[in-house]
């Protein structure tokens, strides 16, 4: 499911796609093995209209900028909040940045690091699907699974 994303000009506040998340969480009936993943909007939207209250971990993508470190921070600030736990996932990782990213990130729980990789950056710029075989994904699997039982 994918909430809060504008995708026409015009299209206003995302106010009620995060009504509708609401509605429609509230009245999801999850058998034990069932597994729900949202993907929100890139930011902090979502924290101030309480959609978080909805699940059970968050889970960030961190790409090797400032900005992108400083959303991660707050969002865990907010997460913390709200008590829920956080995980992220390394972004775009090579050993120029590995380092950085760990130091600025140090009281996060890392799920996972994906790597600068020219296949993945070319398969997006043309709006490819991404088939690869990526063993990197796997700690991002075992945490959604350890959160989810």
């Amino acid at each position: 499911m994918s909430v809060g994303k504008i995708h026409d000009f015009g299209e206003g506040c995302a106010c009620p796609m995060g009504s509708l998340f609401r509605m429609l969480f509230s009245s999801l009936s999850l058998d034990k093995d069932d597994l729900v993943i949202v993907d929100t909007a890139a930011g902090v939207e979502h924290f101030g209209r309480s959609l978080d209250g909805q699940c059970d971990h968050i889970l960030c993508v961190v790409d090797p900028s400032y900005e992108s470190i400083m959303m991660t921070k707050r969002v865990d600030s907010f997460a913390r909040q709200a008590g829920l736990p956080v995980s992220v996932i390394l972004n775009k990782v090579n050993p120029q940045v590995e380092k950085d990213l760990d130091a600025a990130l140090e009281d996060t729980d890392v799920a996972g690091r994906l790597p600068d990789d020219p296949v993945i950056f070319l398969n997006t710029l043309k709006g490819r699907p991404l088939e690869l075989d990526m063993p990197e994904i796997q700690p991002v699997c075992d945490v959604l699974e350890a959160s989810w039982k």
